[in-house]
């Protein structure tokens, strides 16, 4: 850069060099094959993604569990029926107050709200100057617990995956609301980490009775745990 040598510099500089000058992905990935170095792709696009999210449809039309797709800009793309029921989509009963009516509850919903928003930021860590990531942001800042959290570290995210969380769910039409215990797992189709699927497996007896009632037989919910 100062004229005393003509050797390329290596390619984390390059892209250090990138995020000091706060490039987009564009910006960042022709800098790099300026340098002849292969550009950084996280995300599928075009075409590419329209096939990744017809795989996931029809990966999920086959899963007995409750499951969504959802894309990196965390839009989700398709539900099954077991989550509608599970989560009473549509309904005017909102998820939120299932999810934190008590303080055990609340507290394994903050933890795993804190570890969302570090790992969606560590994520798209390469994306923060793009112009969809500044338009989600811009979008989140009108939720309060978003700006709370926003900056907040996980007191211990390394077995944050294997976390239970507890909403209350009908084991019945005409049933009353009681605690379960579930985990998600994430299901990737592609190569990047999105589009995935997320799915919701039990993990108590009242989980195991209420997801029974969503069509999923006891014997699959073992062959789930035992893969």
């Amino acid at each position: 850069m100062v004229g005393r040598s003509r050797r390329i510099l290596d390619r984390q500089t390059m892209i250090h060099i990138a995020e000091y000058l706060e490039c987009t992905s564009d910006e960042r990935n022709d800098l790099l094959l300026a340098a002849d170095y292969l550009p950084i792709h996280y995300e599928l696009e075009g075409r590419s993604l329209e096939l990744a999210l017809e795989q996931a449809q029809q990966i999920m039309s086959n899963l007995p569990f409750p499951a969504m797709i959802i894309t990196h800009t965390l839009d989700i793309k398709g539900l099954n029926e077991p989550f509608r029921h599970l989560f009473d989509i549509p309904s005017d009963f909102s998820i939120r107050p299932r999810s934190t009516f008590d303080a055990e509850s609340f507290g394994q919903w903050e933890s795993h709200a804190i570890y969302g928003i570090q790992a969606f930021k560590r994520y798209n860590m390469f994306s923060r100057y793009d112009h969809w990531y500044k338009k989600l942001i811009d979008r989140f800042r009108k939720y309060d617990d978003l700006n709370k959290y926003w900056s907040v570290q996980p007191k211990d995210s390394s077995n944050e995956v294997e976390h239970s969380r507890i909403i209350l769910a009908r084991m019945g039409a005409m049933a009353g609301l009681v605690p379960i215990r579930y985990k998600k797992i994430h299901i990737s189709v592609s190569s990047p980490m999105y589009p995935g699927i997320e799915v919701y497996l039990p993990i108590d007896e009242p989980g195991r009775r209420v997801f029974e009632y969503l069509g999923c037989p006891a014997e699959c919910q073992k062959n789930a745990f035992n893969k």
